[in-house]
């Protein structure tokens, strides 16, 4: 699958960051792996899915 869009976006650094670096991603990859873990929690899978927030 791939989105392209030409739409301006428009982000803002949040204030009072004086030293923040905002970066631009150029090219995102998504494994098939990754699939299986942003899958429904309830669909069974070979590997246990992740939870919205959660960090791993």
């Amino acid at each position: 699958m791939e989105l392209v869009t030409n739409d301006t976006v428009y982000l803002k650094l949040p204030q009072g960051y004086s030293n923040a670096l905002l970066l631009k991603n150029l090219y995102l990859s998504c494994d098939p792996y990754m699939r299986n873990l942003m899958s429904k929690l309830d669909e069974p899978g070979y590997i246990d899915a992740l939870l919205p927030g959660s960090v791993e």
